[in-house]
């Protein structure tokens, strides 16, 4: 089977009009030459969004599994700025293919009003309250 890499024996036998007979063994290696093959489009992030680099990458390769390198392995989502990801799909064989992918981080829009620090704002009059308690509690 020629699509199938492995080492293969062909055993050749041949005969005359006497009945002599000669035989010849011939080794026949098929090897897996084929790199795996690999794809990712561009990807945009959110700032401070959690990034999977290996979503929507996918590796394939025609006799076996892939392993997938990823260089560098992560990027910090919270500064905004294109990044470059070099994949690397590495087949049983060793036969390997290499593609980059353009990450953006988009800057978060920022939103402050009034209610944003509704929160900030309620816990430091609990504070301040507890501080007060405190303190007459003291006289």
């Amino acid at each position: 089977d020629y699509q199938t890499p492995g080492r293969y024996e062909v055993m050749y036998r041949i005969y005359d009009g006497s009945l002599n007979q000669a035989k010849e063994i011939l080794v026949i290696i098929v090897d897996d030459l084929r790199p795996p093959t690999i794809s990712a489009n561009p990807m945009n992030v959110m700032q401070f969004q959690h990034f999977d680099p290996l979503e929507g990458v996918e590796a394939t390769d025609q006799e076996g599994s892939v392993t997938i390198h990823i260089s560098p392995s992560m990027i910090d989502t919270s500064i905004p700025g294109t990044y470059i990801l070099v994949y690397t799909a590495i087949d049983e064989r060793g036969n390997y293919t290499m593609i980059e992918r353009q990450i953006t981080v988009v800057k978060m829009e920022e939103n402050n009003t009034l209610q944003s620090f509704i929160p900030v704002m309620v816990l430091s009059m609990i504070g301040i309250a507890s501080l007060y308690l405190a303190y007459r509690k003291m006289s």
